[in-house]
């Protein structure tokens, strides 16, 4: 489904923040549907975003990088 995604141009950034490109801290991160990824905790901390925990986080970094 991920790889579909990203093939019809849909694909989500899971390294870094998807809206500065700033590392991600994987104890304060969110997912926004706006930016199609992660955001780092600056910007979680303005935009509207989806919550992750740690476990969340460590899944789709996996997915990410693992060719599916």
């Amino acid at each position: 489904m991920i790889e579909a995604m990203a093939y019809l141009g849909f694909s989500f950034v899971f390294d870094k923040c998807a809206c500065c490109d700033n590392k991600l801290n994987e104890n304060n991160v969110g997912f926004s549907y706006d930016y199609n990824g992660l955001l780092c905790p600056k910007c979680k901390s303005r935009l509207d975003n989806l919550e992750l925990n740690k476990v969340e986080f460590a899944i789709l970094k996996n997915l990410s990088s693992v060719d599916i």
